[in-house]
């Protein structure tokens, strides 16, 4: 009102006086107009209430379903993700049973062995000239990258011992290999050395399931000083509720693959070192011997 009779009056905008007269003005129209209902605060037992504001508990209530949808999509996308690291383990064995079938055309039928620096059999364990070898078939022993002589779930092998020039590799491999130690007793390997005198349901690469003797799984408890990490990750899938083994890949000496559960799995070997370790795979039962047959319900 007061800035409406200063312009009746000749005063102008520009005068300093004007423009404070017209900011007191504006201010009391804002502070006199009627507020909207949807904006007016709520009074309630002594506390002031701003209409569209979380309360405490609505709050947790949102926290809660968010904690539980966690936990229902948490374990849907690990199982999801070891889903993919069982195909890809698959897929390594296929490839190592495809590229021994090319190697032996180039060998006189016979796949490479597994054989440590002093060429004894040792199912976890390539030489170095074998390793070589390997790799003018398209079988690379590589180290610090993947793979295919390593499970996805057993990073860090395989790994070349400088000591023994040798390579430890992530799987067992009985390629090679002329006797099985079932409880200690030698008996005739069933596992792969000419591929024309080989079944084509014997097992040549599996998961490795090394069990110490003792009674648990062999760990990096078990490892030796200065050579490469050997018993990590043991077992390599297991169950998703336990440190027991789910099961395991395994692939067979016509260049297949499958998953074995871990119930029908026998130590059907076993070698020594710093334990006697026990080595877990299934293999087709129906051309082993009497002797050996009547020891497989001891080697569950």
């Amino acid at each position: 009102m007061i800035c409406s009779l200063l312009t009746f009056f000749g005063g102008r905008r520009d005068d300093s006086y004007f423009q404070l007269c017209a900011y007191n003005d504006m201010k009391h129209r804002l502070l006199s107009a009627p507020v909207p209902p949807s904006f007016r605060p709520i009074q309630g037992r002594g506390k002031t209430l701003i209409p569209g504001a979380f309360t405490l508990i609505e709050l947790l209530v949102v926290i809660a379903i968010i904690a539980i949808l966690a936990a229902m999509l948490l374990p849907v996308l690990a199982k999801s993700k070891e889903k993919s690291k069982r195909i890809a383990c698959m897929n390594n064995l296929r490839q190592i049973g495809v590229g021994m079938t090319i190697y032996a055309g180039d060998y006189q039928d016979l796949v490479l062995p597994a054989v440590d620096s002093n060429g004894e059999p040792c199912p976890y364990i390539l030489s170095d000239p074998g390793a070589q070898v390997a790799k003018m078939v398209g079988l690379m022993v590589l180290t610090n990258s993947a793979s295919i002589w390593s499970c996805p779930n057993r990073p860090g092998l395989p790994a070349c011992e400088q000591t023994y020039t040798q390579w430890d590799i992530g799987y067992s491999y009985f390629g090679g290999i002329p006797t099985w130690y079932p409880g200690g007793t030698a008996m005739t390997a069933h596992s792969p050395i000419k591929l024309a005198n080989s079944k084509s349901y014997w097992v040549l690469t599996a998961d490795t399931l090394f069990w110490n003797s003792t009674g648990r799984w062999m760990s990096s408890a078990d490892e030796t000083a200065g050579r490469p990490p050997l018993y990590m990750n043991i077992p390599p899938h297991p169950t998703s509720n336990s440190h027991q083994a789910d099961g395991g890949n395994e692939g067979f000496a016509d260049g297949s693959a499958a998953w074995i559960k871990f119930s029908t799995m026998w130590k059907l070997t076993q070698y020594s070192g710093v334990a006697t370790t026990q080595i877990y795979w299934y293999q087709d039962p129906s051309d082993f011997d009497a002797a050996l047959k009547a020891l497989l319900p001891s080697l569950k």
